[in-house]
């Protein structure tokens, strides 16, 4: 490696939502050779990683350090040292109460290259998705970044203090005790909670930390938006697959829901993909019935020419996007209307079709994705396709569901539901992930709308 190259980035992860990091930030994830991530740093960032690059927790809190600050800054150069390239990744920024400075005076009198990425500190994230502006033209006019070891607060000033979870009145005790505060535990994460008070009243706040305090006239400014999403709160159960992996997710996100997406089941190849391709000739026609069964046949043929001349149908527009990404485009969306057929994977063959099957792939159900998401209270599971509902009876059984509203991207999806003995609380409409959110929203205002009526009564 060229001495110039950088051998050591300190990457601010930003407050706590895996997309509040910086695109630089990710670039340089996603080059390491060893990661060094500390305690708030949300593991989904990890995933943007190589599959060979090693994950090294160093988290500390207060009173519990996994590794001391001299030890990291030991294992950063001796990492480094051997070429490897390393990511220290803090939350927040890495020189806002992050240490950035210490390490990377360690790092700069080994002679080491290093760079630092700039995170959003959690003072400035939290604080927004909090709604309170931290500088406004008619009441403060500077902001004080403090860990709450200093007291006072000048005129026009707002105070944010970090790491407040012991007693932050205590570093206010000079204030008046009727200047606003607000307290937020998990800020910008799904769980985050805010509370308004006074300076006076702080002790009797009990958030579970990460806790920010922020004290100032600016808190009676606050816009709140974040938690007054309709959907905040609740943890919605979303199947994923590779044809909508996040797509579905990200708009409940949107709506203030925390997704917990899961993957029902493995697809483990058959070995019948060479057998169908050696009797291709013999079939005008093929079907592709979803887009597991697509990708594995299309990986067997390599070579699109050899489909020339045939008809080719997808089951669905999941099925159909698949195809055309891996350079197909299909006749038609659907089932095939003349024969003979060779049928790739799942569906059910119209009666009078001459068509013989092709499975490629056994399905096994993610045991461990079951454990994991069993102890999680959700409010509610969102199905995209009539594939996903039927895989995620198989992992968890008809019992678990039924105890749950069960949402339908459209008709299909619905029918597969009904299918398996479980009754559907609403269907999209549109068909769309919009639409699926829409109709999870409508359910839940509601009911709460119900729940309020019965209580007046």
């Amino acid at each position: 490696m060229p001495e110039w190259r950088t051998r050591v980035a300190l990457v601010g992860a930003g407050p706590g939502r895996p997309d509040l990091i910086t695109v630089r930030g990710r670039e340089w994830i996603g080059r390491a050779d060893v990661i060094l991530y500390d305690r708030l740093v949300d593991p989904r960032l990890l995933e943007w990683a190589r599959a060979d690059c090693r994950k090294v927790f160093v988290g500390k809190e207060c009173g519990r350090h996994t590794l001391e600050q001299a030890e990291i800054i030991r294992l950063m150069l001796e990492e480094a040292a051997q070429g490897r390239l390393v990511v220290r990744l803090k939350g927040g920024d890495p020189c806002v109460f992050g240490r950035g400075g210490e390490e990377a005076e360690a790092l700069a009198r080994a002679g080491l290259p290093i760079e630092i990425v700039p995170g959003v500190s959690a003072g400035i994230g939290v604080a927004a998705y909090a709604g309170v502006p931290l500088t406004h033209r008619e009441v403060s006019s500077a902001v004080v970044l403090t860990t709450g070891r200093e007291a006072g607060l000048s005129r026009g000033e707002t105070r944010v203090i970090y790491m407040a979870g012991k007693d932050p009145g205590a570093a206010l005790a000079d204030l008046p005790p009727e200047t606003p505060a607000i307290v937020v535990s998990a800020g910008t994460r799904p769980g985050q909670r805010s509370v308004v008070t006074t300076v006076a009243r702080l002790a009797e706040v009990a958030l579970e930390s990460p806790v920010l305090v922020i004290v100032g006239e600016v808190v009676l400014r606050r816009t709140e938006w974040f938690e007054s999403r309709p959907l905040f709160g609740k943890k919605i159960l979303v199947p994923r697959s590779r044809e909508h992996a996040g797509k579905l997710a990200a708009v409940l996100d949107e709506a203030g829901a925390e997704p917990v997406e899961f993957t029902p089941a493995s697809f483990d190849p058959t070995g019948d993909a060479a057998a169908a391709l050696r009797d291709l000739h013999r079939f005008p026609a093929i079907h592709l019935g979803d887009p597991p069964s697509a990708e594995l046949f299309m990986a067997q043929v390599r070579d699109a020419r050899r489909l020339a001349g045939k008809h080719i149908t997808a089951a669905g527009h999941f099925t159909a996007s698949t195809l055309e990404r891996l350079g197909i485009a299909p006749d038609s969306v659907g089932s095939p209307s003349q024969g003979p057929v060779l049928w790739i994977g799942p569906g059910e063959i119209p009666d009078g079709l001459e068509a013989v099957r092709a499975t490629l792939y056994r399905e096994v159900p993610r045991v461990e994705e079951r454990e994991r998401i069993l102890p999680i209270e959700v409010a509610g599971v969102a199905f995209p396709s009539s594939n996903s509902a039927r895989r995620t009876v198989e992992l968890f059984g008809a019992g678990y569901l039924r105890k749950l509203p069960l949402f339908s991207m459209g008709p299909e999806t619905s029918a597969e539901i009904r299918r398996q003995g479980l009754d559907v609380a609403a269907e999209a409409e549109p068909s769309t992930f919009e639409g699926l959110v829409d109709v999870i929203v409508r359910h839940f205002a509601e009911r709460k709308t119900r729940c309020r009526a019965s209580s007046i009564s």
